[in-house]
């Protein structure tokens, strides 16, 4: 029998009750507190939901764990995995699909960076040196990641620096680029945070994320008697199309300030150098969508990028 996990670097692991909150009242992305579709079954006894929120149709685990649990959960899959700090297969590559799309940087000639959520800073360091090959002259690039071993800039126009929480950087603190690759669908309560990232772009500055969307592909898996694996309590949340193109009115951000600029099945995270096999699994499940767009879900995963407008 085979099994589809929903992420290529984690794992779940049941959790017991005492290891589990009480069950979600209101949906964590919009707040809406009426009542949501049962999508999947995470676990059973005690049982743990995925949600759909019809108005902004984030899919959320009903029950969210403990901090404690979390704890347990993120020391035992680090001591497990120490040599992964980066869940991408191929930085360089995804830094290029990155800089593509926010080519506006390239005119820059000083840019502020923020990677949240970038481990040991492989991606935004890579989407540094794209940056100098274009032009830039010097980049400014902060790390917040609770990993504090970070990769060591490879080009002395790279000023790398680290806060281990979202907290600890200055309100005032404005970036050209913000980064948030796979790391809003660990969050239990991801909305001041994306709030906050969205609102430290300076104007024109960028915001890029990048979201699991396995949903629809492990309901089709369940039905053919195929196990899955959400990687709860890892990953809370599944983001594709309908969550990404309605985010802005669910965080109170809809109006002229903040535009969704980009829309799309997520870039695939390997390479066929490193995992032939996978790669090739990622870009055949993706192709079918340019051709149906929102009519196929099965993309696996969903990325966009926001930008703040020019005053």
């Amino acid at each position: 029998m085979g099994r589809v996990s929903a992420a290529a670097y984690h794992q779940g692991r049941f959790l017991q009750e005492q290891e589990l909150l009480a069950e979600y009242r209101h949906c964590p992305w919009c707040r809406f507190d009426g009542t949501r579709q049962r999508v999947l079954e995470i676990q059973r006894s005690p049982d743990v939901w995925l949600l759909e929120c019809p108005r902004c149709h984030a899919v959320s685990a009903s029950r969210p764990a403990t901090d404690a649990a979390l704890a347990a959960y993120y020391a035992s899959y680090y001591a497990e995995s120490a040599a992964i700090r980066v869940t991408c297969g191929n930085p360089r590559h995804h830094a290029r699909h990155i800089c593509r799309h926010a080519r506006a940087l390239r005119r820059l000639a000083m840019v502020n960076l923020l990677d949240y959520g970038g481990g040991d800073g492989s991606i935004g360091h890579a989407v540094a040196l794209e940056l100098l090959k274009a032009g830039c002259g010097r980049i400014d690039l902060l790390v917040v990641d609770y990993n504090d071993r970070l990769i060591q800039p490879a080009h002395p126009a790279i000023a790398l620096s680290h806060a281990s929480a979202l907290e600890q950087v200055p309100r005032e603190r404005n970036f050209d680029l913000v980064m948030a690759g796979a790391i809003l669908e660990h969050l239990p309560e991801p909305a001041d945070v994306t709030r906050r990232l969205l609102q430290s772009l300076s104007p024109g500055g960028f915001f890029y994320a990048r979201t699991p969307n396995v949903v629809s592909l492990l309901r089709v898996s369940s039905r053919m008697g195929i196990s899955y694996d959400f990687t709860f309590p890892a990953h809370f949340h599944d983001l594709g199309q309908s969550f990404w193109e309605n985010v802005l009115p669910a965080l109170q951000m809809a109006g002229k300030e903040w535009v969704l600029v980009g829309s799309r099945p997520s870039v695939v995270e390997t390479s066929f150098s490193d995992k032939f096999l996978r790669t090739l699994v990622s870009y055949a499940i993706k192709a079918p969508w340019w051709l149906l767009g929102k009519f196929y879900p099965f993309t696996g995963g969903w990325e966009v990028f926001i930008r703040r407008s020019v005053v």
